[in-house]
């Protein structure tokens, strides 16, 4: 099965399974965003840490955030590994151009990246043609990374945590050269 779904400005079909994803990502956030607050609320009674506060208060920042992305039609993906989109070193095709100009726009997203993903290695044979792979541009929500000195002076990185959706992604094969900008 497919549902036709409202994303920036287009409407897309997108299979039930991916729809399902996001309906139980966007409860499981709300579900979390009360849980933060709990904790906050607890936190202070107890005369917690400010730093402690400080990271929870983060947390709940990003599931607002996250909550947001999804709200706006954004749908969740695995977090790959990824490097930062530079817009004027890539050779992007119109439409995702206009799409990440569409997801800036809405000022959900802290940053935005291109999986890289590896290239597919499936010769067979002598002339076998090389398996492509489908670039993708994620939007990234995320919080701050922190630094603090441990006991012995030692540096502690906490890095941030964070979530990916999908903004854009297509076809090398698919696109004529003249739509590349």
């Amino acid at each position: 099965m497919e549902t036709e779904i409202a994303v920036q400005t287009a409407v897309i079909t997108v299979p039930d399974e991916i729809v399902g994803i996001k309906k139980t990502w966007l409860a499981t956030k709300h579900q979390e965003l009360e849980a933060a607050d709990k904790a906050i609320q607890s936190l202070e009674k107890s005369g917690a840490t400010p730093r402690k506060v400080q990271r929870v208060k983060e947390r709940r920042a990003l599931l607002r955030k996250t909550i947001a992305a999804l709200d706006a039609g954004f749908l969740p993906i695995p977090r790959f590994s990824s490097q930062k989109l530079t817009l004027d070193q890539e050779e992007l095709p119109l439409k995702a151009v206009l799409a990440i100009e569409n997801a800036v726009a809405q000022k959900l997203f802290d940053e935005f990246r291109f999986v890289t993903g590896q290239q597919g290695n499936s010769r067979r044979g002598r002339y076998a043609r090389q398996a492509q792979r489908d670039p993708i541009v994620v939007g990234v929500v995320r919080t701050l990374e922190h630094g603090h000195r441990g006991p012995y002076e030692w540096i502690i990185d906490v890095p941030s945590m964070e979530e990916h959706f999908l903004v854009a992604w297509w076809r090398p094969e698919d696109q004529h050269p003249t739509d590349w900008y």
